[in-house]
């Protein structure tokens, strides 16, 4: 059977970028949420001769991530299921300025739960699972009471329990962006423990899981802020440019390779360097 990768929120542009590194190799499986994104996508996709099929799912809801896998899985064995699909801080499905916290952790850990769950049957010995963090998963340390939270993710009331980790924070309409912006950091450090939590249950499969943390790309996550935003991003970031999708693309394909064979439970972060300038010492 022919190896396929599958890409959940492959439709954007790192999702796009990643689809072309993968498709030497692989039929390439697009999931995503938005049809006028799946169609810009497969209209690249096709003028390079691409071979690819493509679905509308929705990584919030665990049926459509079912139905999504079983999908990609008909044209062959899953060899790389990658979830890039998130909101961040700035980025909402809706009309609103910003996404909600709810939003957030539906989103980007819910998703993650839901596509982890949905494609680990398919998976066998080489496959490879990338879920999406971010270098904002730094800015948060666990306590006690947050990691009891993310030990609940298999239980019932689990997104409740991840919106009451910032729902304190609210106080006035104008703390939510705020809070909004904690509750990015909170739901992206749960993708890396749940990655982390699931190394040996892949690894009885002979499967790898890993998750790549993008600092600041030139994506839609960017391209609302304002320039004095902008710029002070790059200020922050000691290679001073913001990252291509196409590069990060080739990221995503590296670690799906026989090279990176020996790669499991990491978090790659792939930033410029912009971490460095939150925490520890710096040699000028």
């Amino acid at each position: 059977m022919p190896d396929v990768s599958a890409i959940c929120g492959g439709a954007g542009g790192v999702g796009r970028a990643t689809s072309i590194a993968l498709a030497k190799d692989t039929i390439i499986v697009i999931g995503d949420l938005l049809q006028e994104n799946i169609d810009s996508t497969s209209e690249v996709l096709t003028s390079l001769n691409i071979e690819h099929h493509t679905m509308l799912m929705d990584v919030r809801d665990r049926k459509s991530c079912d139905e999504f896998a079983a999908y990609a899985a008909s044209f062959g064995s899953i060899r790389n299921a990658i979830n890039i699909a998130g909101v961040g801080p700035s980025t909402t499905y809706t009309e609103a300025p910003y996404s909600t916290c709810r939003e957030t952790y539906d989103t980007n850990s819910v998703g993650a739960l839901n596509t982890l769950e949905a494609f680990f049957p398919y998976l066998s010995e080489g496959s490879v699972m990338i879920q999406t963090a971010s270098q904002a998963s730094y800015h948060t340390n666990p306590d006690e009471n947050m990691m009891d939270v993310f030990k609940s993710c298999y239980e019932d009331g689990f997104l409740d329990r991840m919106c009451s980790l910032t729902v304190y924070l609210i106080d006035e309409p104008e703390d939510e962006a705020e809070a909004n912006g904690q509750a990015y950091c909170i739901s992206k450090r749960f993708v890396r423990e749940l990655v982390w939590a699931n190394t040996w249950r892949f690894a009885k499969k002979g499967a790898r899981i890993l998750s790549i943390s993008p600092g600041m790309h030139w994506t839609c996550h960017v391209w609302d802020l304002s320039e004095e935003s902008r710029q002070g991003n790059l200020n922050l970031t000691p290679l001073g440019t913001y990252g291509r999708t196409v590069d990060l693309g080739q990221i995503f394909a590296f670690f799906c390779s026989d090279t990176a064979r020996y790669v499991t439970s990491s978090d790659i972060l792939v930033d410029g360097g912009g971490l460095t300038s939150f925490f520890g010492w710096r040699v000028d």
